[in-house]
C-alpha cells in the first residue's frame, strides 16, 4: 500500500478522535453552514463524517436524529474541502453556541507587574555598634535583653576603666597647674576616648575625677544585640551592643532571575501584610544587588519603607507588587488568547466570515491582561479570546490533513540515525545521522519532532534507525517513519529462508507428481 496513504489515513483517525473531544462541548466545529441549510443543499456538499451529540462524544450515529436528551445531533464534516490548510470554517449559530469571542491585535504599552514576597529588616543605615574605646569592665548595665526600647540620651551602661581614671586625673592635675596647653591636651585625649563634652566640662568645673563612665545611647531605637552583663571584661574588638532604629525599615525582596532585566532603581512598588490587611504601604527599588542567589537563582532587591508608627516588625513576611516603568508601544493581544505548548506558542486568528486559522506566533513579556507579540501577527488583525483550544484543535488537524493529502509535493529522506535521547513528553527525539547529500546536510547531531502516527515508545536510546524526514510547514523537521536496523537486516535473511522452503515445497510436489 502506499505509503502517503497510510499517512493520511492515521491522520484522518487523529481528526475523527479529535472530532470525538470537541463533541463534548456539543458544536460541529467544521460545517460551514447550519443543519436546515445543510440538509437542503445536501446533493452540492460533502457528507458529514459522522453525527454526535451535543453533551455526550461517546453518542454517535451515521444519520441524524435525537440524542439520549432530546436534543438534535450536530455533523461533524471533514476539512479536506477547505481551499487553506488549517482554516475552519464554522456557522454563526455554531459561533453563538460556543461563545467565540475576538479581540483585536492593538499598539500600546505594556504595563508590567511582577509579584513576589519580601522579609522585613532593620535599615543598616540606622543601625550604630556600641564599642568601647578602652578596656575595662561593665559595673552597671542599665538596659537588660534584645528588644529593649531606648531613647536618645538614656544610660546604656557603666564602665570602669583604669585608662578612663588616668586621663581624668591628667585633666585635673593640669587645671591646678594652670598649664593651658596641658588642658587643651588633656580634654582632646578624654575626647579620643569617647567621653562625652557634658562630662569633661563637669571635671573641668568641680575638679572631681569619677571611676566609672556612663555610656548613653546615640539614638532612639531597640536592642537588637547584646553581649555584656554585669561584671563582664571588654575591650575595643567587642561589640557590646547594637542599636537599630525603626522608623525607617528595609524589605529584602527576590526577583526571578528572568524578570530582574525589567527592574530598575526608582521602580514604584507597593507592600502589603497579612498582619495588616486594610493596609498598604508605597515604596521604590531603592537598592538592586549586582549577584544573584547561586541556590535560588534570584536577585535581592532593597526597598525603603517610612514605619515611624512601627507596625513593620523585623522579619515579618510581606507580599510585594512591583510596577516597571512602561515600555515603548508594541503590538499586544488579550493574555487568554495565547494558547503556549511546549513547542511554539499560537493563536487562533479570526479570519472573517466565519473562517479560522491556527498560526504561530512569538511572544515577548506578558501582565495579567495582555501579551506582548514580537511577530506572527499585525496590527489591526483580529484573535480569538474565548473557545480558541477548540479552534485550535480542529485548525491542527485540518492543517495536518491538507500536508499529508499534498504530500506528494513534499521532499522526504531516509537517512539511517543514532538515537540519543528521548523526550516522550515533547514527542521530540535526539539524534546523530548520516550525511544527506540532496539537501546538502553533513553528519551531523539535532532534535526532530515525531509524528504522530509513531508512537514515542519505538524509540529508545542507543537505537540505529533508517528515518524518513521531511520539513513541515512551520519549518520544523519531523520524522514520519522509521524502520529499525535489525528489522532491515534480518529481512533478506527471512526472504531467502521462505524461498529455500518454497523450492523444497515445489520439489516435493513435483515428484509426487510424476511417481503418480
Amino acid at each position: 500500500m502506499n505509503k502517503s496513504i497510510l499517512n493520511i489515513s492515521a491522520v484522518t483517525s487523529a481528526a475523527l478522535i479529535a472530532g470525538m473531544a470537541i463533541a463534548i462541548f456539543g458544536f460541529p466545529l467544521l460545517n460551514n453552514t447550519s443543519n436546515n441549510e445543510m440538509n437542503a443543499n445536501n446533493d452540492n456538499e460533502s457528507q458529514p463524517l459522522y453525527w454526535v451529540a451535543p453533551m455526550d462524544a461517546n453518542f454517535q450515529r451515521d444519520k441524524p436524529g435525537l440524542s439520549p436528551m432530546g436534543m438534535e445531533l450536530v455533523p461533524v464534516y471533514d476539512s479536506m474541502g477547505n481551499n487553506e490548510a488549517g482554516v475552519v470554517v464554522i456557522s454563526p449559530a455554531v459561533v453563538n453556541n460556543l461563545g467565540v469571542k475576538i479581540a483585536p491585535v492593538m499598539l500600546g504599552k505594556l504595563q508590567q507587574t511582577i509579584r513576589t514576597t519580601g522579609m522585613v529588616v532593620f535599615d543598616d543605615d540606622n543601625r550604630v555598634n556600641m564599642h568601647s574605646r578602652v578596656e575595662g569592665w561593665i559595673e552597671k548595665l542599665h538596659v537588660n535583653a534584645i528588644g529593649d526600647n531606648v531613647l536618645k540620651g538614656q544610660p546604656l551602661y557603666d564602665i570602669y576603666s583604669p585608662e578612663l581614671v588616668n586621663a581624668q586625673e591628667e585633666l585635673v592635675l593640669a587645671i591646678e597647674q594652670h598649664n593651658k596647653r596641658l588642658i587643651n591636651a588633656a580634654t582632646r585625649r578624654l575626647t579620643a576616648l569617647a567621653v562625652p563634652k557634658i562630662v569633661i566640662d563637669k571635671i573641668i568645673k568641680t575638679r572631681q575625677v569619677s571611676n566609672t563612665l556612663t555610656i548613653n545611647a546615640p539614638i532612639d531605637g531597640v536592642i537588637d544585640h547584646i553581649i555584656i552583663r554585669e561584671g563582664t571584661f571588654i575591650n575595643p574588638a567587642m561589640n557590646l551592643l547594637t542599636i537599630s532604629s525603626l522608623d525607617t525599615v528595609w524589605v529584602n525582596v527576590d526577583v526571578f532571575e528572568s524578570q530582574t532585566k525589567q527592574l530598575n532603581v526608582g521602580d514604584k512598588a507597593l507592600i502589603t501584610s497579612t498582619a495588616y490587611p486594610n493596609k498598604e504601604w508605597t515604596s521604590e527599588v531603592d537598592i538592586i544587588y549586582p549577584m544573584l542567589n547561586e541556590n535560588t537563582r534570584t536577585q535581592q532587591f532593597k526597598l525603603r519603607i517610612n514605619n515611624s508608627n512601627y507596625m513593620l516588625k523585623p522579619n515579618m513576611y510581606t507580599n510585594i507588587l512591583l510596577q516597571p516603568k512602561s515600555l515603548e508601544e508594541t503590538l499586544l493581544i488579550p493574555s487568554e488568547s495565547v494558547i503556549r505548548t511546549g513547542r511554539n506558542n499560537r493563536v487562533v486568528l479570526a479570519l472573517g466570515e466565519g473562517k479560522y486559522k491556527s498560526i504561530k506566533v512569538d511572544i515577548g513579556l506578558s501582565n495579567e491582561s495582555h501579551t506582548q507579540i514580537l511577530s506572527g501577527l499585525e496590527l489591526g488583525d483580529k484573535v480569538v479570546t474565548s473557545a480558541q483550544f477548540l479552534l485550535d484543535s480542529e485548525s491542527n488537524i485540518s492543517s495536518d490533513l491538507m500536508r499529508y493529502s499534498t504530500s506528494n509535493n513534499t521532499e522526504k529522506v531516509w537517512v539511517q540515525a543514532i538515537v540519543n535521547r528521548v523526550f516522550e513528553d515533547y514527542a521530540l527525539i535526539n539524534v546523530s545521522h548520516e550525511p544527506i547529500p540532496s539537501w546538502s546536510w553533513p553528519e551531523m547531531t539535532m532534535d526532530f519532532y515525531v509524528d504522530e502516527s509513531l508512537s514515542m515508545d519505538s524509540f529508545s536510546v542507543g537505537q540505529t534507525l533508517n528515518i524518513e524526514i521531511m520539513k513541515d510547514s512551520d519549518g520544523d523537521y519531523i520524522i514520519t517513519d522509521m524502520k529499525k536496523l535489525s528489522e532491515m537486516l534480518n529481512k533478506p535473511a527471512q526472504m531467502m529462508e521462505n524461498n529455500i522452503k518454497n523450492n523444497i515445497k515445489s520439489n516435493i510436489k513435483s515428484g509426487m507428481e510424476n511417481n503418480s
